[in-house]
């Protein structure tokens, strides 16, 4: 722990710093107050500020753009518009939670899906039924098969 701090110390202060931290042992309480006041100086220096969160993300879907409010994106928005979730860009995804990036995944399989079937050769149409053959004429019993003059 103590070479942990020197070693933090060290790095914010410069060595001077370190070996005057060090140094000084005249007591555990006083040496604990002079640690934390060297290791609380790099910390509120170094956090970045990081931008705010946008509230909406801007998205292309057949030449028209779409705009999407993060708040609602989700499962169910993306079933409705599978193909506008599709469109967002991988450089977006960071922007969404866990779950948003799962359900924009799933609109992705969907629309490989869609387009994978519509891609398909339609199905060759059944041979119509042949019509049942007509029913042999009954054989003739006549003597002479000729004519008959009466």
């Amino acid at each position: 722990m103590r070479t942990q701090l020197m070693a933090v110390a060290a790095l914010a202060g410069g060595l001077s710093a370190a070996v005057g931290v060090s140094a000084c042992g005249s007591s555990s309480s006083s040496d604990k107050g002079a640690s934390s006041a060297v290791v609380s100086a790099p910390t509120t220096t170094t956090a970045p500020v990081t931008p705010p969160k946008p509230a909406t993300i801007k998205v292309k879907v057949g030449g028209t753009t779409a705009t999407i409010r993060l708040s609602k994106l989700g499962f169910s928005y993306c079933r409705a518009n599978p193909r506008t979730c599709a469109a967002i860009t991988s450089s977006q995804l960071k922007l969404l939670t866990t779950n948003q990036r799962n359900a924009v995944k799933a609109a992705r399989k969907q629309v490989a899906a869609e387009e994978a079937a519509a891609n398909q050769p339609a199905p060759a149409p059944a041979p119509a039924p042949q019509p049942a053959p007509a029913p042999a004429p009954p054989p003739s019993t006549g003597g002479g098969g000729g004519t008959t003059t009466g």
